[in-house]
């Protein structure tokens, strides 16, 4: 695909210097990544039902996870094009992020401990909940606070390095990236599944793996503008990558008889095909419609756009009591079917936790727990 890049800093900045307002894609991928999340979570508690369900009830789940896999490279690629192209001292940058992310790193797994104990009823020992509190583990969704703070440690260094970098230079990163972090290990993890037997690579490149890949992406990308032929090339992307990735998962899950979610992670291959694909979708298509949509709807999503993180931190806690109420009462089979449920559940969950953050929000400290962005 032949994208069109500018040479400028940015064909449109993403914030408007005459007001003060963002640009309206951000907003945009900022709601539709909070929702999307939510369905993968909803239709995580199926996936680990293998053999337990049907097999087209269990595919129904792999279906709608394969294609929600994109949502946190959303938040890492539109950080990365929030924050890497601004200058700020080290003194400014981290005075201006300290207290959006430390109050929520301090306070969620704190409330999460909680749940777990007097919710759940698990019986964690201090030393278990200490370690949890280290290692992230403290419940499914907060490894993300643990990984993006590291990305925003970094920052201000990043930040220098790309200034004084050309598009080569970035593009030559970015292929180093997709090679040491997705298509070795993926070639790595399929000779294991052919042979049967541990592997390991011989190559490494740690400052080249994980999400620091997506966070530079999101830079580069923010430079970008699809054409119209370019939009049908990229919905081809996305659809073949889904595919991709849902079809490779069952037919590894079948061959072991058991879930294997290799090719969910983000850095697989196929994930970073989906993703870039649909966030330049996004971005298009949020540009071609700013001027469209009333000054309510804008609102609306401007205002889920805020709120982002706390409904990604808050919505587990709606759906472990619709899991609950599915098991407890007596739900009509018809509804707890996953192509039913998954929705249905993913809807009302996503629905209670924007209206607890913006109930949360409207508190004077506690909004700082779900990191309120106020305009």
């Amino acid at each position: 695909m032949n994208i069109n890049v500018t040479n400028k800093v940015s064909p449109e900045p993403l914030i408007n210097e005459a007001t003060g307002n963002h640009r309206f894609y951000p907003d945009v991928i900022r709601a539709i990544a909070c929702l999307i999340v939510v369905f993968l979570h909803a239709s995580g508690a199926f996936l680990l039902e293998w053999g337990g369900i049907a097999q087209k009830d269990w595919m129904v789940a792999n279906v709608i996870d394969s294609m929600a896999r994109i949502c946190v490279p959303f938040f890492v690629m539109l950080s990365g094009a929030l924050i890497l192209h601004k200058q700020e001292s080290y003194h400014k940058f981290f005075k201006k992020r300290a207290s959006r992310l430390l109050i929520p790193f301090i306070f969620w797994p704190l409330f999460y401990l909680g749940w777990r104990i007097l919710y759940q009823k698990e019986a964690l020992s201090i030393g278990e909940a200490i370690i949890s509190l280290f290692d992230g583990s403290v419940y499914y969704h907060l490894w993300y606070l643990y990984m993006i703070i590291g990305l925003y440690a970094i920052a201000p260094l990043l930040r220098k390095l790309l200034a004084v970098t050309s598009k080569l230079d970035i593009r030559y990163f970015l292929g180093l990236w997709i090679l040491f972090s997705s298509l070795i290990p993926t070639i790595q993890f399929f000779l294991q599944v052919i042979y049967k037997n541990q592997i390991d690579s011989a190559f490494d490149l740690p400052f080249a793996t994980g999400f620091i890949g997506y966070f530079i992406l999101g830079d580069y990308l923010r430079k970008i503008e699809l054409s119209a032929k370019q939009v049908k090339v990229a919905w081809c992307l996305f659809v073949v990558g889904s595919l991709m990735t849902c079809i490779g998962t069952y037919i590894l899950t079948l061959s072991i008889n058991d879930f294997e979610e290799y090719l969910y992670n983000y850095c697989s291959p196929t994930v970073i095909i989906q993703s870039v694909s649909a966030y330049l979708l996004l971005k298009y298509y949020a540009g071609k419609s700013e001027n469209r949509i009333g000054s309510r709807s804008k609102k609306i999503i401007s205002r889920i756009g805020q709120v982002s993180l706390g409904v990604y931190l808050i919505h587990p806690i709606f759906l472990d009591l619709l899991f609950k109420a599915k098991s407890i009462f007596s739900i009509s089979p018809v509804l707890k079917h996953p192509a039913l449920f998954i929705p249905l559940s993913s809807l009302i969950g996503f629905i209670f936790s924007v209206t607890a953050c913006i109930l949360i929000s409207k508190t004077p400290f506690l909004y700082r727990c779900i990191n309120n962005r106020r305009s």
